[in-house]
Parts: C-alpha cells; sequence; structure tokens
C-alpha cells in the first residue's frame, strides 16, 4: 500500500494495510494495541476514510493486503529460493459468512465460465456411485460416507493418517470452523446432500468451501458428484500434502529435543530455586524414571542440576515454535508427552514475537478474517487471532499430540477406534437427545464410548441450535426438519438438607418449631455452647502429634509453628502433597484437589479450605479401597454441603444425575474433614465420623489417629491470643 507519511506504528512508517487493520477492529468492535490506537488518533481522517471505503464496499476491504508469514506458515505459499518470508495477498471482510460466500461465488462463476472439463480418453473415469451407509454411531446416526479416493488423491485427513502412521504421531490437519455460523451452514448442507434433497446455488458455493466437487444440477436443483473437478481438487490436494510433509521433516523440533538444545529440565534436586515447582517436576521425573525409562523416547539426558528456570525454557521454547504461556502449559505438555509417548512438535510458524496471530491456510488467493476472540499474551498484549479462510482445504504444517480423554463427545472420526459401545440411555428419550461420548480408553485402538441421556441445559441447547438450523434451512430453499420433544423426566427427590436445630441432640423424631420433622441424617448445629469432645482435649495419639500440639501450646517467638504446619500435619496423614501456586488457581478457585497426582495447590496455605481439600485427598483414598463405602452415608455427606459456610462447591454442568451425585458425595467428605479439623463436635454424633476414621485406620494405619491430633493442634491453636496467632507461621 501507499506510505502514510509521518505516521509511524512500531517503529516504522504506517502503510494502508495498518489503517486497515485499524479500521476493521474499530467496525467490529475489537480493542485496539497501543500502537494502533496511538495510529488511529494521528491518522483519524485517514481512518474514517478507509472506514467509509469499506463501507462502501459492502464492508469488505478492496484491493490485497500483504502479510510477511514464515516459510513454514502457509503451505501452498512458498516464497522463492533463499527468501526467508513469503508475502501472502487477501482482504480482510468485516464479517466472514458474507465475504467467504463471496469468494466461493468468484469461484464457482469462474469454474462454470470456463465450461466443465470435457474428458479425453487418457483422463476418463467411470462415474463414482453414490455409497450406501456403512457406518452406524452407537447413538443410532448414520454416518454417509464421501465417494471414494483412489490412492492418487488425498485428503487432508488421508494425509494425516498416512503419515501420523510412518511417524508415529497423532497429526491435527482437520480444517477448523471459522465460525459457528459457517459451521451450520455446511452441516445443513452436506445432509440435504446426502438426503438427495434440492439445494440453492448460494448454499452450495458455500459448501465448496469445504467440498469442491459437487456441481448443481439447474434442472432438478440438486447436488451432483462431478468425477473431473473431483480429480483435479485429489491431485491439488495431493501436491500441498506433499510440501506440507517435507515442511514436518525439515522443519518440525520435537519437545524433548529443543528442551535439550535449550539446557535440559531442571532436576528436582537443583536447588531451591525451582522449589515453587519442585513438585510437579518430581512428579514428571518419576514419570520417566528420572530420564532412564528405555521405553520412552527422547528422556535421556534430559534432566540437568544446572539447567534454567522453567519461565527460560518457555520462553526458548515459544522462538522454536511451541504454542506456551506459562510455566503450567510447559507441564501439563510434558506430563501428555511423557505419558502418551506421542512426539509433540513445534514449528517456525509460531516464532515470532512473543504469541503472533496464527495464520492457517485455507486456499490460494484467502479471505482473512479478524476474529472478535482476544486474550493476553505474556507480556500483557492483547492479541487477536487472524485466521485465513477460504475454499480449498490445505493441510497445516502444524503436528502436536492430539489425543481423546475420557468424557469427550464421541464424533464422526472416532468411529474406526470403537471397540466397545453401552448404553445406558432410556428408551422413551429422543435418539435426537442422547449424547455418545468417551468412557474408558485403554489405548489409540480401544476406545469405549457410552451414550447417555442429555441433561435439561444440554437439551434446552440442543433445541436452541435446531431452531437456528430451521431458519438457515427455510433461507437455503430448504423445508425446516421438526423438533423433537424434550422427554419429561420424573422430578428428582431434592438432596438431604441441614437441619437448624438449637439442641445438638434433638433426636430424628423430634419435630422443630415450624413443624418440619429433622432429617435422619441432620447435621447439628449450635455447636459453640458445647465446647469441643473430650477427645480433642486429650494428649496426642502420635509423635508427630503430640511434637505439632506442645510446639503450638509453647510458641515462641521465631519458631516455625502455627496453622501451616498444622495444614502440611494433615496433608502428611492422607499422603498428600501440598503446593501454593498462583497458576494453577484463581481467585473462584482458590484451591483444588488433582486426584490423578494425588496432590492439591492453593493461594493461600493459612487458609481451612487446605482441610478441605486434604479430605478430596481421604475420599480418594477410601474409594480405591471400599468403591461403595460412602454410598451408605450418602444422607449425612450431603447435609455437610448444605451447611452455612460450607466450602462445597456445586457439580460442572453435562454431569449424569449419577455423577453428579457422586460429586457431591465427595464434597461431604471433604467438609467432614475440614469441620474435623476445625469444629469436631459438628461431626461427633454423625455415624460416618465413626465409621470412616475405623476404615481409614484399617487400610491406613495412623492415619485416623494423624488426623484427631491435626484437630488437638487446630483447638491449641485457636487458645492462642490472637496477636500471637499472627506472629506463627
Amino acid at each position: 500500500g501507499a506510505l502514510m507519511g509521518g505516521f509511524f506504528i512500531n517503529n516504522r512508517v504506517a502503510t494502508q494495510n495498518d489503517l486497515a487493520a485499524v479500521a476493521t477492529k474499530m467496525k467490529a468492535g475489537i480493542k485496539l494495541s497501543a500502537a494502533e490506537a496511538e495510529l488511529a488518533k494521528a491518522a483519524a481522517p485517514a481512518v474514517r476514510a478507509e472506514i467509509a471505503r469499506m463501507d462502501a464496499a459492502g464492508g469488505v476491504r478492496t484491493g490485497p493486503m500483504d502479510v510477511e508469514v514464515p516459510v513454514t506458515s502457509v503451505a501452498g505459499f512458498m516464497p522463492a529460493a533463499g527468501q526467508a518470508k513469503a508475502r501472502v495477498p487477501f482482504t480482510v471482510p468485516e464479517r466472514l459468512p458474507e465475504g467467504a460466500l463471496r469468494a466461493a461465488q468468484a469461484l464457482a462463476q469462474q469454474r462454470r465460465t470456463a465450461g466443465p472439463a470435457v474428458p479425453t480418453e487418457e483422463t476418463a473415469a467411470p462415474a463414482v456411485p453414490r455409497q450406501a451407509p456403512v457406518n452406524v454411531l452407537p447413538t443410532g446416526e448414520t454416518i454417509v460416507p464421501p465417494p471414494p479416493m483412489t490412492p492418487a488423491m488425498m485428503t487432508p485427513d488421508d494425509f494425516a493418517a498416512t503419515v501420523g502412521a510412518e511417524r508415529g504421531v497423532d497429526m491435527d490437519f482437520n480444517p477448523e470452523a471459522t465460525t459457528e455460523l459457517f459451521n451450520e451452514h455446511f452441516r445443513i448442507v452436506r445432509d440435504a446432500i446426502n438426503n438427495n434433497e434440492p439445494v440453492s446455488a448460494a448454499a452450495l458455493d458455500l459448501y465448496e468451501m469445504r467440498v469442491p466437487y459437487y456441481v448443481r444440477d439447474e434442472a432438478t436443483g440438486l447436488a451432483v458428484f462431478d468425477q473431473a473437478t473431483f480429480d483435479a481438487w485429489g491431485k491439488y490436494v495431493q501436491n500441498e500434502a506433499g510440501e506440507a510433509k517435507a515442511g514436518l521433516e525439515e522443519n518440525g523440533v520435537e519437545l524433548l529435543d529443543a528442551i535439550r538444545e535449550l539446557g535440559g529440565l531442571p532436576s528436582p534436586k537443583s536447588g531451591a530455586k525451582k522449589a515453587v515447582w519442585s513438585g510437579e517436576l518430581k512428579s514428571l521425573w518419576e514419570t520417566s524414571r528420572g530420564g532412564r525409562d528405555v521405553g520412552i523416547k527422547g528422556v535421556m539426558n534430559l534432566w540437568r542440576n544446572d539447567a534454567k528456570d522453567l519461565d527460560d525454557i518457555v520462553q526458548g521454547l515459544r522462538q522454536k515454535g511451541f504454542r506456551l504461556e506459562t510455566e503450567a502449559d510447559l507441564i501439563e505438555m510434558l506430563d501428555n508427552r511423557l505419558r502418551s509417548g506421542n512426539p509433540v512438535y513445534g514449528f517456525g510458524a509460531f516464532s515470532e514475537g512473543p504469541m503472533p496471530a496464527e495464520l492457517r491456510g485455507r486456499r490460494p488467493g484467502a479471505k482473512a478474517e479478524v476474529v472478535s476472540e482476544e486474550r493476553k499474551g505474556a507480556d500483557g498484549e492483547t492479541v487477536v487471532d487472524v485466521r485465513i479462510a477460504s475454499g480449498k482445504v490445505v493441510p497445516r504444517v502444524v503436528a502436536t499430540k492430539h489425543g481423546l480423554r475420557v468424557g469427550d463427545r464421541h464424533d464422526d472420526g472416532m468411529a474406526d477406534k470403537v471397540v466397545n459401545a453401552t448404553d445406558e440411555s432410556s428408551p422413551d428419550v429422543p435418539d435426537a437427545y442422547k449424547i455418545a461420548e468417551v468412557s474408558s480408553i485403554v489405548d489409540k485402538s480401544s476406545i469405549t464410548v457410552r451414550t447417555r441421556d442429555m441433561t435439561p441445559d444440554e437439551i434446552k441447547q440442543k433445541q436452541a441450535r435446531l431452531e437456528r438450523d430451521n431458519k438457515l434451512r427455510v433461507e437455503m430453499g430448504l423445508e425446516p426438519e421438526p423438533i423433537p420433544a424434550a422427554p419429561t423426566r420424573a422430578a428428582e427427590p431434592a438432596a438431604p438438607t441441614a437441619a437448624v436445630s438449637s439442641d445438638p441432640l434433638t433426636p430424628p423424631e423430634q419435630v422443630r418449631s415450624g413443624g418440619a420433622k429433622v432429617p435422619p441424617g441432620a447435621v447439628p448445629v449450635g455447636m459453640a455452647a458445647m465446647g469441643p469432645p473430650d477427645w480433642v482435649l486429650q494428649p496426642g495419639e502420635t509423635s508427630e502429634g503430640r511434637r505439632l500440639i506442645k510446639g503450638i501450646q509453647n510458641f515462641k517467638r521465631g519458631q516455625r509453628w502455627g496453622f501451616r504446619t498444622i495444614v502440611d500435619h494433615v496433608n502428611r496423614a492422607v499422603r498428600m502433597e501440598m503446593r501454593k501456586s498462583r497458576s494453577q488457581t484463581s481467585k473462584v478457585h482458590p484451591a483444588h484437589y488433582k486426584p490423578a497426582h494425588h496432590m492439591a495447590f492453593t493461594r493461600d496455605t493459612q487458609s481451612q479450605i487446605n482441610f478441605h481439600e486434604a479430605g478430596h485427598g481421604l475420599e480418594y483414598l477410601v474409594r480405591a479401597r471400599v468403591p461403595d463405602f460412602f454410598k451408605a452415608h450418602a444422607t449425612e455427606l450431603l447435609g455437610l454441603t448444605q451447611r452455612p459456610g460450607s466450602m462445597a462447591s456445586d457439580p460442572p454442568s453435562g454431569l449424569s444425575p449419577d455423577q453428579a451425585m457422586s460429586y457431591r458425595i465427595g464434597e461431604g467428605v471433604a467438609e467432614w474433614t475440614r469441620l474435623l479439623m476445625t469444629d469436631p463436635a459438628a461431626v461427633q454424633s454423625l455415624k460416618v465420623t465413626a465409621a470412616l476414621q475405623a476404615v481409614a485406620e484399617q487400610f491406613y494405619p495412623g492415619m485416623a489417629k494423624a488426623l484427631r491430633d491435626g484437630a488437638r493442634a487446630v483447638h491449641a491453636f485457636q487458645q492462642k491470643p490472637v496477636a500471637e496467632r499472627w506472629a506463627m507461621f
């Protein structure tokens, strides 16, 4: 573009492209960066003129914009030999669906003007008949595959599977939906083709964005498979796939190799400066057996005592193309890498700047979208994603660990991996309101899928989506589809609540004022008048507990006795490790427990919420020995979650009723542990108190005694003057 004399952005002369980017963001309501805001103020008349020009063009900026991208970032836009950059022309539409539709219409019109390809004896190929349905999901949904491809016509998925098998890595080459609206259009037209329904020309033009080998029969309105276009498409994808494969082999950097190049990972024994992550590093160390596990390729010489801090390693990995922002991201990526054994690759496409916008290749002459999703980069600057969206799918030069997890939704791409399927849905619930999700994973070829009924919230979301579908179908000239009625559900019994009674020993039969009976699992309140149970005033039962209680009772300034030492004592009792962390916690969730590592993270080591997290550790230890133990005490445990001041959290959305109940019971166990420490009289009369201590002592000798000593230590701490408590550790 023409240079804007006198205006600068990021220490360089501003161009027409910069004005277009600022104008597009302002029209879309996207927050400007500091540099862009300065340019908008300095060149306000020029920006207003650019916005007016965009409005006159229907919201789409006319004329190409050049963007410099690294050599490997977009397949199909490779520079000349010796160049480090490729200049990619694209335009920036205000609204993607309209701009993308114009691109598809122009390409379709160009193809129709040129006329259909005339097959010769060398190129003629027999028509490919429509295949019959071959796959049926556990939900009963039928998958109609596209026409078969010859070996010479590789799709991006075929390419991903082939290269993935060769390199032993899961390849993520599936094109992502550019917008939710675009995805809805695509799915509707796909269904129309599969059902042999008429489809509008505009809809088919949009459909060519993904599958460019269907043409519309003007007489019938049906989408017809075009062999000549299909052949050309297959060859095109094959060429692009070859370039992508070459980029992967030549430019890809494996995660463990990159870490070794940066000086290795800090060993858990490498000094106090790594203490904030020492627990996570120790877990990774044990996963790789200290770098000596021959079953995990690439771990030799990975750990070093003189390694850099994790923050420095993260910065180095980002320069090598790995999408990382914090040390926590690196810990999670390493954990997945070591546990799965699948290589993780980084590419130079992501190495410019702290967190550059990602360019995803789609079709030459692509349309670009400045999407509204914003996030904060590592340097605090707002980062806006830029995505290239167009018709032909170009495989992205990105390879990463891309696997399933328990709880993921099942889709068509997993159909060939399913070995077992279970149906836990109700027969009277319509199939439209059932969900197939991954329930267990043995390995990549052995996945169990469970079909269940949708929750009421999921049904509402599904009905809203079906209503949007019908509106779009009407716009495209298709008949709307009937929306199944939501199933009627029997009212679920309310969870038991804690009884509010002034008498802590109220028998179950006694009637409170107001006429309501006290439930059998009621939790007595009003304990302050009672004082602690007798056992709290007795000497400690373990040597560590007696030392802890004595240290708190005889505390002197400068000694390390206090609430934190009590928390550490309780964590040791339940064999759990706790780490202070801000990256793993939030203001909403100041502490949480990770059952996979039997570890808890907290923002405040002197808060009683840490006793709640220790209770989760106790819960998982007991469940491991007696899985159904807590079901017999569900009423009492659920009552604990309803007490005033409870720290129990509500179950996340999407859980089945059984899963939600199990979640609430677990919160009850955590609350029982917290109350045993801070208000033991509140749980003294509950049946679960004696039963839980007995089963803990049976399978984990000394655990119940240590927990009781923790309660004694808290009582001793509470007897100290307030000023002295503040001085404690």
